[in-house]
């Protein structure tokens, strides 16, 4: 299987919600860094990964909208579109609650792959983007007249 093949494949069982497939395609060395830094390790990071999103934002869907690959390294640009309906837990310990809002965010995601499993997913997205679309940060404009 290529890298592409790989990304797209994960991509297909997230959406599904079919965690043991999607789990399948780490391993006890895998990691997930995510946007802020923030990096878990092995299988059961990466399933608290896929709890944290899937309960946050259970009706969310990817689509990959540009796809590159080359020797062990993968890279995606997605969109998700979700409603944020469960409570999205903060690296700081506090949780967002459901604010019932559709989300529509642009996602990067950098792999490194070996033996058709992901080793370091580098996901990255604009947080800023995230909280406004959430209603959690003011959204003020200045015209220009």
């Amino acid at each position: 299987m290529s890298v592409i093949e790989l990304v797209q494949k994960s991509v297909d069982e997230w959406n599904r919600k079919d965690k043991k497939a999607f789990l399948e395609n780490f391993t006890e060395d895998s990691k997930i860094v995510g946007p802020d830094g923030t990096i878990v390790h092995g299988l059961s990071g990466v399933e608290k990964f896929w709890e944290l999103w899937q309960g946050a934002f259970a009706d969310n869907k990817g689509t990959i909208k540009d796809i590159f690959g080359a020797g062990d390294r993968a890279y995606a640009q997605l969109t998700i579109e979700a409603t944020h309906t469960g409570a999205l837990p903060l690296a700081n310990g506090r949780q967002i609650p459901a604010t019932g809002r559709h989300t529509c965010l642009p996602v990067i995601q950098v792999h490194t792959i070996h033996h058709n499993k992901f080793m370091v997913s580098r996901i990255s997205f604009d947080r800023f983007d995230l909280f406004t679309q959430l209603g959690l940060m003011p959204v003020t404009r200045s015209d220009s007249h």
